[in-house]
């Protein structure tokens, strides 16, 4: 992706992935000047029997770090872990969807938890239909967050509220032919828009990130290619 921190700085960070023997193989790196170009890490990505297994090196730290995940219609674990802090997160929810005549209830109920903060967020939703909500709460702040979503055609409001700071955040989402908008408001704080714009070759990926008060615009580009 590449970051333009208003007038004062340009970065670009490169991904180059590759197949081979079934897994999913490449280089990322960063130029920082334009001249010089900089591998930072090496990565590899495989699924065997349903299960994803993602290794990454990092030329600077010399440290491996890596996940293994596993999914199916009811369940989802993730585990990850480095060669410097052994394990480090663990992830799972359950899905269940409830048939009590024309309501559907769909259910998920998720929870991730960090061995080195011991830092714990948790997650309910419920939908039924075009609408649902959700409930986010996290140990460390110890705020919870209650949010719904609506769908209307291509449209999704996802407005938020903070239960704990009383602060409320509007979201819409729009999707394309080709891709889809993205656009939150904070008040008092910021605007961001994303636009995703998918092609044959893989994605284009562009935020603005516009501050309501003192600082710079942000706006990043990325692109993800499809190997």
């Amino acid at each position: 992706g590449v970051e333009c921190n208003g007038l004062e700085g340009l970065n670009l960070s490169l991904t180059a992935p590759f197949k081979f023997m079934e897994s999913v193989v490449g280089l990322k790196g960063k130029i920082n000047d334009l001249r010089n170009l900089k591998a930072e890490n090496v990565f590899v990505q495989k699924n065997i029997e349903g299960v994803d297994f993602n290794l990454d090196y990092s030329f600077d730290s010399q440290d491996v770090s890596g996940s293994v995940g596993w999914s199916d219609d009811q369940f989802e674990f993730e585990a990850k872990a480095n060669s410097r802090d052994f394990f480090t997160d663990f992830s799972g929810a359950f899905k269940k969807t409830l048939d009590e005549g024309e309501r559907n209830l769909k259910t998920r109920l998720s929870a991730a938890h960090n061995m080195l903060s011991g830092k714990t967020d948790a997650s309910l939703n419920v939908a039924q239909g075009d609408a649902a909500i959700q409930v986010d709460y996290d140990t460390e702040s110890q705020e919870t967050v209650l949010g719904l979503t609506y769908q209307m055609d291509k449209n999704t409001l996802q407005p938020s509220f903070n239960l704990k700071t009383c602060k409320i955040e509007y979201g819409l989402y729009r999707k394309l032919d080709s891709g889809s908008i993205e656009a939150s408001l904070h008040p008092g704080d910021n605007v961001i828009l994303e636009w995703k714009d998918n092609g044959a070759k893989g994605t284009w990926k562009t935020k603005l990130d516009y501050p309501l008060n003192d600082g710079n615009t942000k706006v990043s580009f990325a692109r993800d290619f499809n190997m």
